[in-house]
């Protein structure tokens, strides 16, 4: 175990997929990727902060904490902090919440000019997007698959660049989920799966590797 004081403290804030919803047991997975980087990578502190059905900003959203109403307080709690890891969108695509690409933008807007708000807190801690996953569209039960519909489906498609984009816009570092095959699992094609956790997990591990190097 790396000397505990010299860990570097990482917070991902997400939604389901950040706090490991399974949609079979209804229940919180323990190989989420979460629990696999804490695991594989001991050097580092992970700190999690995520919750089921949260979205970017949705105006007038009743469920849980939109993510521009929480971040701030989400980092607040977990200072001090090395690097701030920021993983939504999914639920934002959804049809009742975003009928376009331009809606599901300017949710992401919204977010972003909150986190931008909350880091004066740590101004000087890098950041990393996460696009979120793609729709598994062959998945079995697709009860949740339907509230996205084929407009989710193209949002969250063209997300990915969105992401991007927004990535060099605010001098954060991005995981494009697309380029890493990163699909909702075979079960509701949303939430991931073991393998979609594992696949997160590794292509995060290098991202912080990288993220680390680069700050030396």
């Amino acid at each position: 175990m790396a000397d505990r004081k010299n860990r570097k403290r990482i917070l991902i804030f997400g939604d389901s997929n950040t706090w490991g919803w399974d949609p079979q047991t209804e229940d919180q997975r323990h190989d989420r990727f979460v629990e696999r980087l804490r695991s594989d990578c001991p050097e580092y502190e992970i700190l999690e902060e995520g919750m089921n059905g949260r979205v970017l900003d949705v105006p007038g959203y009743l469920g849980p904490e939109s993510g521009s109403a929480s971040i701030r307080k989400a980092i607040e709690r977990n200072l001090p902090l090395d690097l701030i890891v920021i993983a939504l969108g999914s639920n934002d695509a959804r049809r009742m919440y975003s009928p376009s690409i331009r809606v599901w933008k300017a949710n992401l807007d919204a977010f972003l000019n909150a986190l931008n708000a909350a880091r004066t807190l740590c101004p000087h801690t890098p950041g990393l997007l996460v696009s979120p996953p793609l729709l598994n569209a062959e998945a079995i039960d697709r009860e949740m698959l339907s509230t996205f519909s084929q407009s989710g489906q193209r949002i969250l498609e063209q997300a990915q660049s969105e992401i991007q984009k927004a990535g060099e816009e605010i001098c954060f570092y991005t995981l494009i989920s697309s380029e890493i095959g990163l699909y909702g699992g075979g079960y509701d094609g949303i939430h991931l799966d073991a393998s979609g956790h594992l696949r997160l997990a590794k292509a995060l591990e290098e991202k912080f590797h990288t993220i680390f190097a680069d700050s030396k």
